[in-house]
């Protein structure tokens, strides 16, 4: 069931992927963000925005409409020990979050590191398949294109599993990948908490 996006829930099959996708591009003056405030808890290193989008934009919208999110949707890590272990961020539609107490300390906690730079991305290109081009490609909704096996997030509020939202990668103010790897985001819209898994190859 999760290779296939869908789980069972009281009885009946849940979507767990929207079936709109859109790649994320970086808008056309590439401003970069400040990160974000706070720092993990284990390494030290500021927080890192992952994603900061809202569903004002209509596209935004489509893509997260599997999850009944509304409102903007900022998701915060730690890009060092997110590789680890699966960090939670708390998420409200003002846009404010921060790393929840429902993460669990990484196995290795890596030196005190920067972030990399967030970009300030926007729904770009329509994906005319539900699962993105390629697991590398930024983007929000659709499937999620695995590099390892899947592995969708139970919230540790409802024990529910979590929505698929989409994917990200490190990069430089230009747009170039910094890092190996994906990260995968995930969503309990109810529950008001965001998750971030990694994966390489």
């Amino acid at each position: 069931m999760p290779e296939g996006g869908w789980t069972l829930e009281n009885g009946r099959a849940r979507e767990l992927c929207g079936r709109t996708a859109y790649s994320l591009e970086p808008t056309a003056d590439r401003t970069v963000e400040p990160p974000a405030r706070g720092r993990c808890p284990w390494c030290r290193a500021p927080l890192w925005t992952v994603l900061d989008i809202d569903t004002g934009d209509r596209r935004v919208a489509e893509a997260l409409a599997h999850t009944g999110w509304s409102g903007r949707l900022r998701i915060v890590t730690c890009q060092g020990c997110y590789a680890y272990t699966t960090l939670y961020s708390t998420v409200s539609p003002d846009g404010v979050s921060g790393l929840s107490d429902h993460s669990s300390a990484p196995v290795r906690i890596l030196d005190d590191q920067s972030p990399p730079a967030t970009l300030r991305k926007a729904p770009g290109e329509f994906l005319t398949s539900a699962r993105g081009p390629d697991m590398t490609t930024p983007s929000i909704g659709g499937h999620p294109e695995w590099i390892d096996d899947a592995e969708y997030p139970t919230c540790p509020i409802c024990a529910r599993t979590m929505d698929y939202i989409g994917l990200e990668q490190a990069q430089d103010p230009e747009g170039t990948p910094i890092a190996e790897g994906t990260t995968y985001l995930f969503l309990d819209a109810t529950c008001g908490l965001a998750a971030t898994i990694y994966q390489q190859t």
